[in-house]
């Protein structure tokens, strides 16, 4: 759950201001997958709403999306109705720090805005990012995609002009945000290599 978010109540309006950004970047890395992009088993880790979903839910074979908000599960649930009905999405409530899943299940795994939300500012080492990332690994074989889309430090202090009013503001939400260099380091320490 968000360490600061109260995404049970937020979901009634979330996609208001959200969209699918991204799922094309992460449609492209899905062509590197063992298999063809039409049969890729995809992980959505914390799904939220369900956006990125439902952009791909047409190009991959099936999707496994999980999320420990229920009202964000609900919002997903409605939007891949359909979908869901014929088998290619199934939702799962669930932390991603401990996926309910066997090893090597999935051919990619996507994971879109979500890892900040797992730890509380100033909290040394980002150990919820370390363990979510450790878990999906655990969940895709060798060659299996991973997507992880997050803003890196430099963006955080050079793209939101409203911190320079709330100067204690940039400190917390850094604090939250793990730096580009950090999930290399651990990407490289599970054997995920850059493509």
């Amino acid at each position: 759950m968000s360490t600061y978010e109260r995404y049970d109540h937020t979901s009634t309006d979330y996609d208001t201001t959200r969209a699918a950004v991204g799922a094309e970047t992460i449609a492209s890395a899905m062509t590197h997958a063992p298999c063809g992009v039409s049969d890729i088993s995809l992980l959505d880790v914390g799904c939220g709403s369900g956006n990125i979903s439902a952009a791909l839910v047409e190009r991959v074979g099936d999707i496994d999306a999980i999320d420990m908000s229920t009202g964000m599960l609900a919002k997903a649930c409605n939007k891949l109705e359909s979908a869901e009905e014929g088998g290619p999405v199934t939702f799962h409530q669930g932390d991603i720090r401990s996926l309910p899943f066997d090893n090597e299940t999935f051919d990619a795994a996507m994971v879109n805005q979500v890892l900040h939300h797992l730890e509380s500012a100033g909290e040394s080492g980002y150990p919820g990012h370390s363990a979510a990332i450790a878990e999906i690994h655990r969940v895709l074989p060798p060659g299996g995609i991973l997507t992880v889309h997050f803003c890196d430090h430099h963006q955080l202090r050079q793209g939101y002009w409203f911190y320079e009013l709330i100067p204690q503001a940039i400190d917390a939400v850094l604090g939250r945000c793990a730096s580009a260099a950090h999930y290399e380091a651990a990407f490289a320490g599970l054997g995920f290599r850059d493509r």
